[in-house]
């Protein structure tokens, strides 16, 4: 999937779209940060968006994902 959404951000640009970016920090969990940043930045660098925005990740306390955290599953 990761390169579908390459190839058809790079065609995006390719048409003369204006590409916006957006990195979620931390989604990955303190298990997957290292590959998730070296993956990141790699597509980053093949699509040459004219935009990148970063945010940081946050979860409702009443979401799954907040449980599987508070449950140490996922370490952030």
């Amino acid at each position: 999937m990761r390169y579908t959404v390459i190839r058809g951000e790079c065609l995006a640009k390719k048409a003369g779209m204006v590409l916006s970016e957006f990195i979620l920090l931390d989604i990955g969990g303190k298990e997957f940060s290292e590959d998730n940043a070296l993956r990141t930045d790699e597509s980053l660098n093949i699509i040459q968006p004219d935009f990148i925005r970063v945010h940081a990740t946050g979860f409702k306390l009443e979401s799954k994902v907040w449980q599987l955290i508070q449950n140490g599953i996922i370490i952030l």
